[in-house]
Formats: C-alpha cells, sequence, structure tokens
C-alpha cells in the first residue's frame, strides 16, 4: 500500500482506472454467458415443445391412418435429422388398459422423470452431462382433452378428459449451443479486453498531460522557493484554469500576503527583544523586594501566633470556669427542686398529722361514751343482782314451789355480776386508752412543732441556695462576656494568622511567579534573538 502511494499521481489514476474497467467487464462477461446459456435452454425447451407436438401429430395422423406399426421408423428419422438424441413415447395406465403394452422396440417402465411428468402433469426437464456432452432431458405428459391439435381425444381413447395418455420423453444435445455459447464468450472477452487497453491508453495520456506535468511544474516551482534560503518574491506560473492553476494562483496570493507580515514580524521580533531585556531587570528588582517583604511578613506571622496560643489559653480557662458556675448554678437548681419536693411531702405529712389528730379526738370522744356506757351497764347489773336477790328471798319464801324460780333467779344473778365484771374491764381499757391518747396527742403536738421547725429551715435554706444561684448566674454571665471577649479576640488574631499566611503565600507565588517570569523574560530574550536570526534569512 505504502508503495502504491508512492506511484506518481497519473500511474495511481490509470491503475485504479484499469481496475476498474477490469472489474466492470469481468462482471458483463460473466452476466452475457449466464444469460447466453439461459436463452440457449429456453430455446432447446422451445424446440422439444416443438417436437413433441409434431410426434404427437404424426401419431394422431398414424392412428387415423392406421399405419401404427411405422411409428418406429417416425422415431429413427426424428433422432437423425432434429439434433434430437434420444425420442420415445410411453403409454399411460387409460391407454396401457385400451390397447394393451408398447411393442415399441426399447420400451421400459418409467423412469423418474418420466413417472414425476406424469405425476405433476406438468414438463419436467433437466441437463445432465454423458460423456462430457450436456444434454437436455425433458418429458412431456399427454392429457387427455377436447380439443388437442383440434381434435377430440376421447373419440380414439376410452378415456375420460383430463386423464394422462402418456409422455413423450426426448434428450436433445446441448455441445452446439454451449460451443456457440463459449465462441461468443470469448469474443466478448477480446473486445472487452481491447476497448480496456485503448480506454487505459487514454486515460493515461489525459492524466499525464492535465495532471502529472502541472503537478511537476508547481512542485518544481515551490522547491526552488523552498532551496532559496526563503525568497518569498518567487511565485509560481499559473498556466491553466483548473484545480492546479488555482493552486498555484492561491499559493501565489499566499506569498503576496505573508511577504508583508515576514516583514512585519522580523521588525516586531527586534522590538521584543528589547523589550524583553528591559522587563528581564525590572523583574530581578521586584522579585528583591518580593524577597524582602515576605521575611517582614513571617515575623509578624511568628509574633500573631504567639499572641493567638496566649488568647486560646485565657479562652479554655474562661471555659473551665464557666462550666464550672453552670455546673454550680445546675446543683443549686437540683437543690432548690428537691426543697421544694421535700416541702411538699412535709405537708402532706402535716395533713397527715391533722388527720390523725382529729381521729385520736373522735376516738378519745367516743371511749367517754363507752365509758359512760359501762356505767350504765354496772348499774344495770347492780340492780339486776338486786332484783335476783329479792327473787331469792321470794323463792325461799314459797318453799317447794319457788325452786324453780330460785334457780333462775340464781342465774340471773350470775349473769348480772358477769356483765358487771365485764363492764368493769371495758371502764378499765377505755381509761387506759383515754391516757394513751392523751400521749399521742401529746407527741403528734411535738411533731407539729417540728415540723413548723422544718418549714422555716428548708425557707432558709431555699433562701440561700436562690442567693448561691444568682451569684453563680452572675459569675457564669461575667465569664461568658470574658470568654466571649477573647473568643473574639482570638478569632480575630486567628483570622489575621491567616492573612498573614495568605500574604506569606501570596509572597511565595509572587516569588515563583517572578522568577518563573525572570526566567521566561530571559527565555523570551534568547527567543527572540533566534526569532530575530530566522527573521533575518527571509528575503521580502
Amino acid at each position: 500500500m505504502a508503495a502504491f502511494r508512492d506511484l506518481r499521481l497519473s500511474w495511481r489514476l490509470v491503475i485504479v482506472v484499469g481496475v476498474m474497467l477490469a472489474v466492470a467487464w469481468t462482471a458483463m462477461v460473466v452476466w452475457v454467458a449466464r444469460e447466453q446459456e439461459r436463452i440457449a435452454e429456453v430455446l432447446s425447451n422451445d424446440f422439444a415443445s416443438t417436437v413433441n407436438q409434431m410426434t404427437m401429430a404424426q401419431l394422431l395422423f398414424m392412428k387415423v391412418s392406421k399405419t401404427m406399426e411405422q411409428r418406429a421408423l417416425y422415431y429413427d428419422q426424428v433422432e437423425e435429422s432434429l439434433g434430437v438424441q434420444h425420442l420415445r413415447v410411453v403409454r399411460g395406465a387409460a391407454v396401457t388398459e385400451e390397447m394393451g403394452e408398447s411393442d415399441d422396440p426399447g420400451a421400459e417402465a418409467m423412469d423418474a422423470l418420466e413417472q414425476r411428468a406424469v405425476e405433476s402433469r406438468h414438463q419436467v426437464s433437466e441437463v445432465v452431462e454423458r460423456d462430457g456432452v450436456p444434454i437436455l432431458k425433458t418429458v412431456f405428459p399427454a392429457i387427455a382433452s377436447r380439443s388437442y391439435l383440434g381434435k377430440d381425444c376421447m373419440e380414439c381413447h376410452d378415456a375420460k378428459e383430463g386423464d394422462v395418455l402418456g409422455a413423450v420423453s426426448m434428450e436433445i444435445r446441448l455441445d452446439r449451443a454451449a460451443a456457440e455459447v463459449r465462441r461468443s464468450t470469448i469474443t466478448v472477452v477480446i473486445a472487452a479486453a481491447v476497448l480496456t487497453l485503448l480506454l487505459i491508453g487514454v486515460v493515461a495520456f489525459y492524466a499525464r498531460r492535465s495532471v502529472s506535468d502541472p503537478m511537476g511544474v508547481m512542485t518544481s516551482g515551490l522547491a526552488d522557493i523552498a532551496e532559496g534560503e526563503g525568497d518569498l518574491t518567487r511565485r509560481l506560473p499559473v498556466r491553466s484554469a483548473d484545480e492546479i492553476g488555482r493552486s498555484a494562483a492561491a499559493f501565489n496570493s499566499m506569498m503576496d500576503k505573508l511577504q508583508p507580515l515576514i516583514a512585519r514580524v522580523r521588525d516586531a521580533s527586534m522590538q521584543v527583544a528589547a523589550q524583553a531585556d528591559t522587563l528581564s531587570r525590572q523583574a530581578d528588582l521586584v522579585e528583591g523586594a518580593s524577597c524582602r517583604q515576605a521575611q517582614a511578613t513571617d515575623s509578624v506571622a511568628t509574633a500573631v501566633g504567639q499572641m493567638v496560643g496566649s488568647v486560646a489559653g485565657v479562652a479554655r480557662g474562661c471555659a473551665d470556669v464557666r462550666a464550672l458556675s453552670e455546673h454550680s448554678r445546675t446543683v443549686t437548681d437540683q437543690g432548690n427542686a428537691s426543697l421544694g419536693t421535700l416541702a411538699g411531702r412535709l405537708h402532706e405529712v402535716e395533713e397527715a398529722v391533722g388527720r390523725i389528730t382529729d381521729r385520736v379526738g373522735e376516738f378519745v370522744s367516743r371511749t367517754g361514751s363507752i365509758s359512760t356506757m359501762t356505767q350504765q351497764v354496772k348499774e344495770i347489773a347492780n340492780q339486776t343482782n338486786l332484783l335476783a336477790l329479792n327473787a331469792a328471798i321470794e323463792a325461799a319464801r314459797a318453799g317447794e314451789a319457788g325452786r324453780g324460780f330460785a334457780v333462775v333467779a340464781d342465774e340471773v344473778r350470775k349473769l348480772a355480776e358477769k356483765s358487771g365484771s365485764s363492764a368493769a374491764e371495758i371502764d378499765a381499757i377505755t381509761g387506759r386508752l383515754a391516757a394513751d391518747s392523751t400521749e399521742v396527742q401529746g407527741a403528734i403536738d411535738a411533731g407539729l412543732a417540728v415540723l413548723q421547725s422544718c418549714h422555716e429551715s428548708m425557707e432558709q435554706v431555699s433562701g440561700v441556695l436562690d442567693q448561691a444561684r444568682r451569684a453563680a448566674s452572675e459569675a457564669a454571665e461575667g465569664i461568658g462576656s470574658i470568654s466571649e471577649a477573647t473568643v473574639e479576640q482570638n478569632r480575630t488574631g486567628e483570622f489575621i494568622n491567616d492573612k498573614l499566611a495568605s500574604i506569606s503565600g501570596i509572597a511565595a507565588d509572587s516569588r515563583k511567579a517572578l522568577s518563573g517570569m525572570a526566567a521566561a523574560t530571559r527565555q523570551m530574550t534568547d527567543l527572540a534573538a533566534l526569532l530575530q536570526d530566522d527573521m533575518q534569512k527571509f528575503r521580502v
């Protein structure tokens, strides 16, 4: 592929055109050969159809003229005169049933192609090769019809319309047609080759005349300009108005614009060299001043960093004290809350003690009632005892008749004595309960006094805690103000430190930029010198 690209343009054009013509002529020759073969096969089929109709007409004539025994002679004449290699007529089932088996010489059963034609009821053909000779073998089925070649088949045959009466089989040699196709193909190939050579010659002549020679002239002119050490006064000859001529004219127009441009560039390169030298000296001065500024900035940044560290320590101490004040206030609030809870509980105890006092008073009152009732029971028991004694005396007086009453009176007396003793015991118990109630009331009164004292103490403690909370809050607020001031001072110091760091970074970047600019200006000075040397090579 590289070798093809290195060829001259005219030769490449000739090769491409030759290849295209060769491909086109080859495709055309192949198509013509195939088409001629198809036409030969169509003509052979038409010829076979004609032979089939002639054979059927001849057989019809022989049947009418009662000369069917001469049909073998007809077959031989056809094979000798019409180019038919083999011809035979096979009988169908209907004709065999009517006339019996064929007595033609060489008659045998239908082969596969004949059987297929009879079954399909259409012409069947195939091309076979026998001893190197192409042969068209075709079979025409004979179908019973009311009008076949102008005759009614049912008049001669005992068959129905549409029955297969038989088939005409023949073989036709295609070697002459194939030879004609080959001769025609060779003729077309020779004509195509001659025409291709003529076309290639014309294309080669035109390509050399219109492309290679003008391109050679333009290439020679460009080489002269290149070898002339930048001679921009040279121009290419314009001999035509085609693409090559327009290319040469465009090149000349470009040179007309390039010549003054190179002149201006040469003058500008001299000015750039002078300005680059001045810029290099100024960059060196600015770089020295930037170094001194960076050193001063570093010193200020160190001092500000120390101040920020001290302020940060104060801020941390204030934060610790503020945290302790907040904790103290929290603990005081918790103590006040606990005192409030305790006061509530004491109030509940006072209410409970009051209710106990009320219940004890009621109990003492009811104990007095019990004493009164026991006194009444004692009096009733004494009276009952007196009544029992009187009853016993009266029963004794009655003698035997009052004995039962005396027993009852005795039992009543005993019951009265028991009631009296029980009342005495109850009276003693109520007396002790009254004494105990008095002691309980005294204890309750003492407890109420203690609770009142606790209330007073809790109020004093709550006052102290409130004072402590206010003091802690005031301390926390003062420390918060100090902390905020230190935080703001620390933030300001950090801001100053950041700005100083930014200034230091900018100064460092400036130094680097100035160093780079100094190097760039020196390089630009060198490049300007080189550009000036190169511009001196052009002749404008």
